[in-house]
C-alpha cells in the first residue's frame, strides 16, 4: 500500500469573467488617483506651461498681506539706495493691487506725482463697495540710472512687466481688463521726503493700473 500523501488541492481558478471585472477595477482606482494628483498639481499653479505668477522685484519686500516697509538700505540717500527704491515702489503697487491697501504706495509717492495718484485713484476705486483686482502684478526687469541723475534728483530708466488682471465688481463679475504689459519703459525721477526717497514723478506709455 502505498503510504505517500495525497497531492494538496489546487484552488479552483477564478472565473475568467471575475478577473476581468478585477482588473478593471484596479484600472478605474489608477486613473481616478491620477485625476486627482493632476487636478491637485494645477490648482496649486504648477501644471506644464503654467505661470505661476510675477516674482517679486529684486531688493522688494516679499509679497503678503501685509502693507511692505523700506528697508534702511532702500531709504539711504545714495545712488544705491536711489536704485533700490525703485523696485520697492513696484512693490508697493503688487500690494496695492491685491489687497486694495494703498496705505504704501501713498507713502512711497510724492502728491506731486500724477500718475501714482492716478493709480491710488484706479485702485480705491476698484475695490469700492466690495470689488476686487485679480492677478494682476509687475515685474521690475531693470533699472539704471539716466545719463541726467544726481543725488539732488535722481532720475532711473527703468524697464517691466505686468501680468494680466481683472477689475471684479462687487457682484465678482469681471469688469475692466488690465492688460499684459511687456518691457514697458519708464522714466522715474525721485525726491527726498522725510529721511526716505518718494517717486515724484513717473512717465510711461500705460497706465499703472
Amino acid at each position: 500500500m502505498d503510504a505517500r500523501p495525497a497531492p494538496a488541492e489546487r484552488p479552483p481558478a477564478r472565473p475568467r469573467r471575475q478577473q476581468t471585472v478585477a482588473t478593471a477595477g484596479i484600472l478605474a482606482t489608477a486613473v481616478a488617483t491620477g485625476a486627482v494628483l493632476l487636478a491637485v498639481t494645477y490648482s496649486t499653479g504648477g501644471g506644464p506651461g503654467q505661470d505661476a505668477g510675477p516674482r517679486p522685484p529684486a531688493g522688494s519686500v516679499t509679497a503678503s498681506n501685509s502693507a511692505p516697509l523700506p528697508s534702511g538700505q532702500v531709504s539711504e540717500l545714495s545712488s544705491e539706495g536711489a536704485k533700490l527704491f525703485v523696485p520697492y515702489f513696484f512693490t508697493t503697487l503688487d500690494h496695492a493691487l491685491r489687497t486694495g491697501d494703498t496705505s504704501a504706495l501713498t507713502a512711497a509717492s510724492d502728491p506731486a506725482c500724477t500718475a501714482c495718484a492716478a493709480a491710488v485713484a484706479a485702485i480705491s476705486d476698484a475695490y469700492r463697495d466690495g470689488g476686487a483686482i485679480r492677478d494682476a502684478g509687475y515685474v521690475v526687469r531693470s533699472v539704471n540710472p539716466d545719463s541726467f541723475f544726481t543725488l539732488d534728483r535722481p532720475i532711473l530708466r527703468v524697464v517691466v512687466d505686468r501680468s494680466p488682471g481683472t477689475v471684479l465688481g462687487p457682484d465678482g463679475r469681471p469688469g475692466r481688463a488690465l492688460p499684459r504689459l511687456t518691457f514697458l519703459s519708464c522714466q522715474v525721477a525721485l525726491s527726498r521726503s522725510r529721511d526716505t526717497w518718494v517717486v515724484s514723478d513717473l512717465q510711461t506709455t500705460a497706465p499703472l493700473a
